[in-house]
């Protein structure tokens, strides 16, 4: 069972999309599970065939503990020749398939290796992954003993509270508490901008090109070049620095019961049009419940656009595992000096917050007034 947020312990069994002997492809979604923000379909990191489901529909499952047994082709051939004798109890001995690092690691954190979920080939353990398992257990273990301190413990809130709201709660909570925070903001002049964005929904009638279109390209097309963006701090059994691709922004998703923040991934060398698509497809099923594992991650830098409800400037919150967030306002007139002449534009103001564990005021200045210069006068790749 992946961690697919910062701040899931478990997830629901809700159905398995394929069967023991089925033959699976990387990305091949193979179950369906539901957490407190929505129904995710699990992907398969490998290609292989499913040996064996370990865990039934309707069943809570840790993170970190085994879902099912994936056999590469090679193994599964030799399992059909050479089935291994009973042991004395006749059932089959089970065989943990684990590098010798990850046993070192294992020894170490006091992990029991059979518990571990294999993301390498075939499944096999690796380092990360026993790293990975420890430190959800370290984490789950504080969390249970300042609950059994408190009654009252942070995680604990009123019943009538539904499960999003309740991690929506326990998200921004350990936003304040971990992330030290600060903003910069830049106008950005959008005359251009939303001429090209007229022009597009104009010439076609299968999506609704956005704002947020064009600020997904230009968000893309900055964090390839400010690389210290990619990176974020994760909680691995103590703080680890990780590196999140470039191509993958998430975006707040409004929802009837509160919010959502899926990853829209592969964004690189995507036209707007194609964003767009893209953009439409990921956020109609975000409100529906229905989220892939590819959706669920979580990236480095998050968009949050309210724009359209008028409001004209506000400050995003670093969500945990993440490094920075836009917020971006509404089109705002006003007049400008421009070659001496006094000029009626259309602005929109532009809200970086970032984690100042990471990122500088100066990295954070240049990086909103590099996607300022962009939103005005980008090179845009349209279709």
């Amino acid at each position: 069972m992946p961690p697919l947020s910062a701040t899931m312990d478990a997830a629901t069994v809700v159905e398995w999309l394929k069967s023991p002997g089925d033959t699976l492809k990387i990305g091949e979604p193979v179950v369906r599970v539901e957490t407190d923000k929505a129904i995710v379909d699990i992907e398969t990191p490998f290609a292989g065939t499913l040996i064996e489901i370990l865990t039934n529909a309707g069943e809570s499952v840790p993170v970190g503990r085994s879902l099912a047994q994936v056999a590469d082709e090679e193994n599964v051939r030799q399992q059909a020749e050479n089935p291994k004798p009973p042991d004395k109890l006749g059932k089959e001995k089970s065989v943990t398939r684990a590098s010798p690092a990850a046993r070192r690691r294992a020894c170490d954190l006091a992990v029991e290796l059979q518990a571990v979920i294999g993301t390498g080939p075939g499944g096999r353990i690796t380092s990360d992954d026993v790293e990975r398992f420890a430190a959800r257990s370290t984490v789950k273990a504080a969390k249970d003993d300042r609950n059994a301190v408190s009654p009252a413990g942070k995680d604990e809130w009123p019943p009538e509270m539904t499960a999003m709201r309740r991690q929506i709660a326990t998200a921004v909570s350990r936003s304040h508490q971990e992330i030290p925070a600060f903003w910069v903001e830049s106008w950005a002049d959008m005359d251009e901008l939303l001429s090209i964005k007229d022009m597009l929904n104009a010439g076609q009638k299968l999506v609704h090109v956005t704002i947020t279109d064009f600020l997904l390209q230009a968000v893309c097309g900055l964090l390839a070049l400010h690389e210290v963006f990619q990176q974020r701090l994760v909680w691995r059994n103590g703080w680890l620095l990780e590196f999140a691709p470039a191509d993958s922004i998430t975006l707040a998703v409004n929802v009837n019961e509160g919010l959502l923040m899926p990853t829209i991934a592969d964004l690189r060398d995507l036209s707007i049009v194609e964003i767009a698509k893209r953009r439409q497809s990921v956020v109609e099923n975000a409100r529906k419940g229905h989220m892939t594992t590819n959706t669920g991650a979580v990236g480095s830098f998050a968009i949050s656009n309210l724009g359209s409800l008028g409001i004209s400037r506000f400050m995003g919150l670093v969500q945990p595992e993440q490094t920075a967030i836009l917020a971006v306002g509404g089109i705002v007139e006003g007049v400008q000096l421009r070659h001496e002449k006094a000029v009626v534009s259309q602005r929109c103001c532009l809200v970086l917050t970032v984690d100042h564990r990471l990122i500088n005021g100066v990295e954070a200045a240049t990086f909103v007034q590099d996607l300022a210069a962009w939103v005005s006068k980008g090179a845009w790749t349209l279709i």
